[in-house]
Order: structure tokens, then sequence, then C-alpha cells
């Protein structure tokens, strides 16, 4: 076995050699059954579509295969299998370094808001400072429901609008009033 397998091996890197990417990819994942580095591989070569669907068909981690779709071109299928999986974070950590995480962050950001999540939406567009605008109008349905997350939310919209001052400080004190021990959670929050 371990003979055929460096058999293998030698078959891929001198296909590797001759350009014939596709055929090596297929020994990777066919013949040495490494579907993670046949995706890589492919990746690496730019068939970043039949990366996709090498991830998807072999069933490897759900937030590769987002990813790789995402790559691919289709954001439609990545945001599909992202929310059927819930895989937007995988997927957002395997594409920690790349130059199109912001875009994927995006996604998320609207995908959560889209279903009601405007807090997560909030945090999850927080780390791209020039994307944070467009959680203005999150943040602010958030301080309206109240809570903990509410609570959060206001120095939130200090630091994304310093001019909202005298609303966030009316609204804070508000909330640091209320005695009630119910309320321990967002005076917690809310310092």
């Amino acid at each position: 076995f371990s003979r055929l397998r460096a058999t293998y091996r030698k078959a891929f890197e001198r296909l590797e050699r001759e350009g014939r990417i596709d055929e090596a990819a297929f020994v990777l994942a066919e013949l040495l059954h490494v579907d993670e580095e046949a995706v890589a591989f492919l990746e690496r070569h730019d068939r970043l579509r039949l990366a996709a669907e090498v991830a998807e068909a072999r069933n490897l981690a759900p937030g590769l295969v987002v990813r790789q779709w995402f790559l691919a071109g289709d954001a439609a299928r990545a945001a599909h299998l992202a929310r059927r999986f819930g895989a937007f974070a995988d997927a957002l950590a395997r594409l920690e370094k790349h130059q199109r995480q912001p875009e994927l962050r995006l996604l998320w950001a609207d995908t959560l808001a889209d279903a009601g999540d405007y807090a997560a939406a909030v945090d999850v567009v927080w780390p791209l400072p020039e994307s944070r605008r467009l959680g203005a109008a999150w943040i602010d349905v958030v301080i309206e429901q109240g809570g903990v997350a509410g609570a959060r939310m206001l120095a939130r919209k200090l630091e994304l609008l310093p001019e909202a001052f005298p609303e966030v400080r009316d609204r804070a004190l508000e909330m640091l009033a209320d005695s009630e021990p119910r309320a321990l959670p967002e005076r917690i929050a809310a310092v």
C-alpha cells in the first residue's frame, strides 16, 4: 500500500510539472484520497469553480465549502450553504488573510440583519472600520429594543457617531438610574 501511494504521489508530481492540473487533482482526490489537499491544489492553480465542486461533492467542512464557492464567485451559493450549515464564522476564519474576507463579512452581516439579528450584524461588520456606517441603522434598532444588546450598542453608537453624545448620554443615564434587579445586566453592559 505504501509503495502504491508513493507511485500515485509521483504520478501527481509528474502531472503537475506537465501542467495537467485537473488530472493531478484527480490523482489527489480519487487515488490518494487527500480531498482537502486536492481542493487547495486546485485553488492555487485558479481552478476555483472545480475546487468548490470537489469540496462540496466530498462533503468537506461546510466552512471550507462556503469559502470555495465564495472564491469561485458564486456568493449566492456560498450564502445559501453558510445559512444552511451555520458556517459563516468558519468560512470567515478560513478567509482571514484573504483580500476578499471583507466581502464575506459584509454578506454575513447582511444575512444576519435580514434575519432580524441586528446586534450580531453590527458585531460582524464592526471589525471593518470603513463599513461601520452600514451598521448605524442596525445600532439604532438594537438600542430601541433595549436589553443587554441595546446597552452594548450605546458605546458603539458613540464611537461611530460622536455627535450623538447627548442622546447616548441621556439613554445611558436613564438605564443606570433603573434600580430594579431585572435591569442589572443592562446596567453592567452599559458601563
